[in-house]
C-alpha cells in the first residue's frame, strides 16, 4: 500500500482503497482547515478498607514489596471486579477494573494474556464497561482485560509540572507498578508475548506511546481515534489537557516554545521506529460529513491528520501495520466499539503466534537512562535531547552528545576478558573488558561535547544541536 492510500473498512463492506489527504507540504487552504480544526478542538474539549482479603478464587494480594497498596476490592458482576489502589506515584487513591475471561481458572494451571485497555479524555476506568460493551465483546476470548484510571486529561505520562515532577506519574504507575501487580495477582502470561495495549482517543495515544517507549513489554498495540501525532497542527501542537485534572495549563510537558522536546519525547510519531516488531492497528474516521454522517467533528478531523501522519511514517520505515479509515464519522463510541471488535482477533492472533523481538532494531528516546531488549544505556549530559541506539547482531551504533555508558545483555561468561572495538567520530581503538557477574559488558562512549541547550529551544535552533556518532563491534 502506498503512502497516498489508506484501507477503508466499514461494518458491512470489505476493504477498499481511498485517497488520503496530503499532510506534508499541504496547500494553504488545507493548512487553514487544519488550524480551524485545532481551534474548534479547544472549544469542544472545554465544553466537554486498608487491607484486602483473598477473593473467591483464592487470590492473595501481591507480596508486600509491591509499591501498590490495596484499599478494597469489589465484584461488580460474574466476570468484572474493581480494585481501589494506592500508589506513591499518584496524589490520591485510584481505581482499576479487571475483566476476567468466561470460565476463568484462578488456580494457575491456565495462564492468560492481558489486554491493557485505556480510556479517553474526560472519562475514567468505567468507560469501556459502561459505554464500550467490552464484556460482550470479550466474552468468547480467554483474555484478562485491565482498565485503569488515567486522569481526565493525564495523557498517560509522568507530568513535568514545570520542573517539579509528579504526581501524577501515570506512566510510572501504569507501566512500572500496575503491570507487575497484575502479573503477581492473576495467572497471566507475564512476558512480552502475553501483553497488548489498546485505547481510544487520549487512550490511543497512551497505547502507542507506552508501546513505543517500552516495546519489549508488549507484543501488539491498537488505537481507535488516537492522538498519534501531538505535533499536529505543526506550529502549536495539540492543547495540553492538564487543566482537566486541576493542574496548571501545560503542566503535563511544559510550553512547546520552551519544552518541545518533552512533547516529542512522548509522541508516537517521533518514536515510530521503536514500534518495529509489534503487531499494530490504527483505526479512525475523517470527522467529515458523508454518507450516514451529516456533521463535521473537529476532534476526529484533527486526530485523523495525526493518524495519517503516523501511517505514512510507518510505511516509510517499512513497519507493517493495519490501517483502517472508516471515512465519514465522528469521535463516537459506536466506532470505538467496532474498533475493539475488529482488533480482538488480531490481538489474540498476536498472543497465539507472537512476532519475535525485532533483529536488527533501533530505539530513539529523550531519556537520560533506559533499558530495552536487554540493553542498558545511561547518558551524562546537561540538556534534554534525542539519542538513538541501533543494534544489528554484534554491531551497535549510537548517536547523541555527551558521555554514554552502554551495557550489553547478559550474553558473556562472567569474569572472562573480551576484546571490544570502539569507534567514535572516526577514531578507533580496541578495549579489553571483563564481563560482570551477570555476563554483561559495560562500554564507556565519550561521544563528544554535550550540547548546552535543550533540543528544539530557541537557543538550540540558533546554535544547533550537534549529533556525534559511535560504533561498537562486540565479540561473538
Amino acid at each position: 500500500m502506498s503512502a497516498d492510500s489508506v484501507a477503508r473498512t466499514d461494518a458491512g463492506r470489505g476493504p477498499v482503497i481511498a485517497a488520503a489527504p496530503r499532510v506534508r507540504g499541504a496547500p494553504g487552504g488545507f493548512r487553514h482547515w487544519r488550524a480551524l480544526c485545532a481551534g474548534l478542538l479547544v472549544v469542544a474539549l472545554a465544553a466537554c478498607g486498608d487491607s484486602a482479603a483473598p477473593d473467591a478464587g483464592g487470590r492473595e494480594p501481591p507480596p508486600t514489596e509491591s509499591p501498590l497498596t490495596v484499599r478494597s476490592r469489589q465484584m461488580l458482576g460474574e466476570r468484572l471486579e474493581e480494585w481501589v489502589l494506592r500508589s506513591p506515584a499518584l496524589a490520591e487513591e485510584t481505581r482499576v477494573r479487571v475483566l476476567l475471561p468466561s470460565g476463568y481458572d484462578a488456580s494457575g494451571a491456565t495462564r492468560y494474556p492481558v489486554l491493557y485497555l485505556y480510556h479517553g479524555s474526560l472519562d475514567d476506568e468505567k468507560a469501556w464497561t459502561d459505554k464500550g460493551d467490552v464484556e460482550r465483546l470479550t466474552a468468547d476470548y480467554p483474555l484478562i482485560v485491565v482498565m485503569p484510571y488515567a486522569g481526565s486529561g493525564g495523557y498517560y505520562t509522568d507530568w513535568y509540572n514545570f520542573g517539579a515532577g509528579g504526581p501524577p506519574m501515570w506512566e510510572t504507575y501504569h507501566v512500572g507498578q500496575l503491570i507487575p501487580w497484575i502479573d503477581a495477582t492473576y495467572p497471566t502470561r507475564d512476558a512480552r508475548e502475553g501483553r497488548a495495549t489498546t485505547g481510544l482517543s487520549m487512550g490511543g495515544f497512551g497505547a502507542f506511546a507506552y508501546a513505543a517507549k517500552h516495546p519489549d513489554l508488549f507484543v501488539a498495540a491498537a488505537s481507535f481515534s488516537g492522538a498519534l501525532n501531538i505535533n499536529q497542527p505543526a506550529d502549536t501542537g495539540q492543547p495540553d489537557q492538564s487543566v482537566f485534572d486541576g493542574g496548571l495549563p501545560f503542566a503535563t510537558w511544559g510550553l512547546r516554545t520552551t519544552d518541545e522536546v518533552r512533547w516529542r519525547g512522548q509522541n508516537p510519531w517521533d518514536l515510530a521506529e521503536n514500534l518495529r516488531g509489534l503487531n499494530l492497528m490504527m483505526r479512525t474516521g475523517t470527522g467529515l460529513p458523508g454518507p450516514g454522517y451529516n456533521s463535521f467533528d473537529p476532534i476526529e478531523a484533527l486526530l485523523y491528520l495525526g493518524n495519517v501522519d503516523l501511517h505514512e511514517k510507518l510505511e516509510a520505515l517499512g513497519i507493517a501495520h493495519r490501517w483502517e479509515d472508516y471515512g465519514p464519522g465522528g469521535h463516537e463510541w459506536q466506532h470505538w466499539q467496532r474498533g475493539l471488535e475488529r482488533a480482538l482477533p488480531l490481538l489474540m492472533q498476536s498472543f497465539a503466534q507472537p512476532p519475535p523481538p525485532p533483529d536488527p532494531f533501533s530505539y530513539v528516546s529523550i531519556q537520560p537512562a533506559y533499558a530495552v531488549y536487554g540493553w542498558q544505556l545511561r547518558w551524562q549530559r546537561p540538556a534534554l535531547e534525542f539519542s538513538r541506539l541501533a543494534v544489528d547482531g554484534r554491531r551497535v551504533e549510537l548517536s547523541g552528545s555527551g558521555e554514554a555508558q552502554l551495557v550489553t545483555p547478559p550474553r558473556y561468561v562472567p569474569g572472562r576478558v573480551y576484546a571490544v572495538t570502539r569507534e567514535i567520530e572516526g577514531a578507533t581503538e580496541t578495549l579489553s573488558l571483563t564481563a560482570d557477574r551477570d555476563g554483561r559488558l559495560s562500554i564507556e562512549l565519550p561521544l563528544g561535547p554535550a550540547n548546552p541547550f535543550q533540543q528544539f529551544t530557541p537557543q538550540a535552533r540558533l546554535t544547533g544541536t550537534r549529533v556525534y556518532r559511535a560504533r561498537v563491534d562486540l565479540p561473538g
